[in-house]
């Protein structure tokens, strides 16, 4: 899709800056939206639009970004009332169904429907099956990124001699030094904190004369 909409650099400044809801503000949202730009684009594109305003896809991933986290919100709400910490699928249809009750779907009068043969789940199913598939164009890793972690080993694995009844099996002590690092950086951090509020007293007590 093309951008049609602004014709210079201010004005797409002044997009990007336009209401952006509080939650939004933090970095660790940030990735949170630019997904969210571009599934609204790739789901314009998929029904027809071939251009956008930066003001128009702000507010639809805006809203995109709202619904999902009041869907999270019902469904961890719906397992809370059920005892239950985590949610699974079945919360996730029912908060579904909540959201969707004000413009109502298929066979929502009927209070002892099963959850498996819901309406709304009936129709995302359609929306799947009918709508053409738009891949994203870069490969996202899987969430929550698993990064290599390198254990400390045993002291078996280490060939090292435990301490007194210590098991040969448990992870082995780390080494000397890196005691010595975290000491020396705790001790500089200390430092550093100590002598601002030394010079905050400082200012304090110049003010006050």
């Amino acid at each position: 899709m093309k951008d049609g909409g602004l014709e210079n650099k201010n004005e797409l400044e002044n997009s990007k800056k336009q209401s952006k809801p509080y939650k939004f503000y933090r970095k660790s949202d940030d990735f949170a939206l630019a997904i969210a730009k571009v599934v609204v684009a790739q789901v314009c594109e998929s029904v027809g639009f071939q251009s956008f305003q930066h003001s128009a896809l702000e507010t639809l991933s805006d809203v995109t970004a709202r619904y999902i986290c009041t869907l999270g919100k019902t469904s961890n709400f719906n397992a809370n009332l059920a005892g239950r910490l985590e949610s699974n699928v079945f919360d996730i249809i029912q908060g579904l169904e909540e959201l969707e009750s004000g413009l109502g779907f298929v066979g929502a009068s009927d209070v002892n429907r099963c959850l498996a043969h819901s309406g709304v789940v009936k129709d995302i199913v359609h929306f799947v099956g009918d709508a053409a598939d738009v891949p994203f164009a870069y490969d996202v890793s899987r969430f929550p990124v698993v990064k290599e972690r390198k254990g400390m080993g045993s002291f078996w694995e280490k060939r090292e001699e435990p301490h007194g009844d210590i098991p040969c099996w448990l992870s082995a002590f780390p080494d000397p030094e890196t005691y010595a690092a975290q000491s020396t950086a705790r001790n500089e951090t200390m430092s550093v904190s100590n002598g601002v509020k030394t010079g905050l007293v400082r200012i304090e007590r110049k003010i006050e004369r």
